[in-house]
């Protein structure tokens, strides 16, 4: 399974992929509510066993936020998250612009 998720300032997505790369599940959060807790009660109702997360890609204008998302992959699933503004984006996308300055939404 593959987690993505687009962390937004009202409310925060995540959506469970499965191996031919479909969702098979949406879940929706609001970003101000999101704790350990709350990711834990509602990751747990859904399909997420620890042995099927394989990748864990975020989105995110809430650094906050997503620092909490990663904590709780890692210690869960033991899944490292990455963050789209942090992967080397040059080779697929040919423009000119400041990768730093450009939110992740944005890409």
């Amino acid at each position: 399974m593959i987690i993505l998720g687009d962390i937004g300032n009202t409310e925060t997505k995540i959506f469970i992929l499965n191996s031919k790369k479909r969702i098979i599940k949406k879940i929706i959060f609001l970003t101000q509510d999101i704790n350990l807790s709350e990711l834990k009660y509602k990751l747990s109702q859904n399909i997420l066993k620890k042995n099927y997360v394989k990748k864990c890609l975020f989105c995110s204008v809430v650094p906050i936020t997503y620092k909490i998302f990663k904590y709780f992959f890692k210690k869960n699933f033991n899944v490292k998250c990455y963050e789209l503004k942090n992967l080397k984006l040059r080779s697929l996308l040919k423009i000119k612009v400041n990768f730093k300055q450009i939110g992740s939404d944005r890409l």
